[in-house]
Parts: C-alpha cells; structure tokens; sequence
C-alpha cells in the first residue's frame, strides 16, 4: 500500500504514480497502515466475452463445409455426370454472403434490409448471367425482392417506431428501385410482367403513405440532406 501526500489518501498496491495527480507515491506515515486483505484484488474479476461466433454459426459452417465436400467427392466419383458440385458451392458461397450482411447489420434492421436486397438482387443477377441467361433474375428476383423490401420497410417503420426522417431515404430508394423493373419491361428486356407490375404497385402505395402520413418529415430531412 503506498500514500500519496497530494492528494492525501491511500493507494492499494505499490503503484509509483498516484492515478489521482500523477505525483510520486510514497510508504504510509506511521498510524496510516491498514492491513491488506490478501483475498483483494487491484482490479475486479472481469468475465470474458462470449465468442462472436456462436454455436448457431458454428453448426452452420460445419454443415456448409461438409456439404460442399461431400459433393465435390461424389461429383469427382461420377464426373461424367458434369461439374454440378461448382453449383453447390456457389449456393452455399452466397448464402454465407448474405449472412455475413445479416451478421454485420444486425443493430440497424432498415440498413440490414437494404444490404440484403442488394446483395440478394446482384447475386441473383450473376447466378442467371453464369448459367447461361435466362432472364429470372429480372423477371422475378429483382421485383419480388424490392416488393418484399418495401412491404418489411413500410410495416417495420412503425412497429418499431422508427423515426420517418431516418427511414426516408431507404424508403425512397426501394421506390425507385421497385421502378427499374418497369423501366426494364418499358424497354422490352422483361418476359414475364405481373411481378414488375405487382412491385411498381407496391411502390406507388408505399409513396402514397410517405406523402400522406409523413410529408412534413420527409421535406424537412430533403432539406437537410440536399441543404434546398
């Protein structure tokens, strides 16, 4: 135990500096000593942290890497049946993709929404251009997964009372993009219509509802954002 005069008080331990003042640390004046209790420690018990990746992740990743060996063996055993093992994997590839978004955007539920649509729409995009194009990804991916996006948006927002300046510029992006598919459908690169023209519904409705229930945030937050 040590005494700093400064600041007049005992320090535990035998520290050179008093964390008070920062001055040096001297033995206790006589009449001062207090027995120390052995079983006292200078810093409390701090628990450790649970691991980041919990057992759920753990499992999931055993069964990803069992999965994609398990395949890649027997589609070795039986190569002339093609290389469909490169199709497991990249299934398992994005699914881990989008995981790793849900994982990192856990404690904001509207940016995690909107990495998901994204990173859902550009794998959905890639899978159909590398398997030979065909044309789903647009036709049902991109619609479905903006509609779906603006329908969680617009029913989350209230539920969990977030703030309409803070769900404004998401909800406005979803708009437009639930609007590319009619664009892309104006442009003939569609086949099948009814998801274009069900999602560009869901976008008319849900900017109906900004407007009417929240106007007055939204053009203040414009105003911040673009300083008009």
């Amino acid at each position: 135990m040590k005494y700093c005069h400064n600041c007049k008080v005992l320090i535990h331990g035998a520290p050179g500096k008093c964390p008070l003042c920062q001055n040096n640390t001297m033995s206790p004046p006589a009449g001062m000593q207090r027995p120390v209790n052995a079983d006292y420690a200078d810093y409390p018990a701090v628990p450790l942290k649970a691991p980041q990746m919990h057992l759920f992740l753990r499992v999931l990743l055993l069964c990803s890497a069992v999965s994609g060996i398990v395949c890649t063996v027997i589609n070795l055993i039986f190569i002339e049946t093609g290389l469909w093992c490169l199709f497991v994997l990249a299934g398992i590839a994005c699914v881990w993709i989008n995981l790793y978004f849900f994982i990192r955007k856990r404690k904001n539920i509207i940016k995690n929404i909107t990495y998901q649509l994204i990173s859902a729409s550009i794998l959905a995009v890639l899978w159909d251009l590398f398997t030979g194009w065909r044309g789903w990804s647009i036709d049902f991916v991109l619609p479905i997964a903006a509609a779906c996006a603006l329908v969680l948006l617009m029913v989350l927002t209230p539920a969990l009372k977030i703030a309409a300046a803070d769900a404004v510029l998401y909800v406005g992006a979803f708009i437009v993009l639930s609007w590319v598919s009619m664009i892309l459908w104006l442009t003939g690169c569609l086949h099948v219509v009814f998801p274009t023209l069900i999602c560009f519904g869901i976008g008319l409705i849900s900017l109906a509802v900004l407007l009417i229930f929240a106007g007055k945030p939204i053009m203040a937050e414009i105003r911040r954002r673009f300083h008009v």
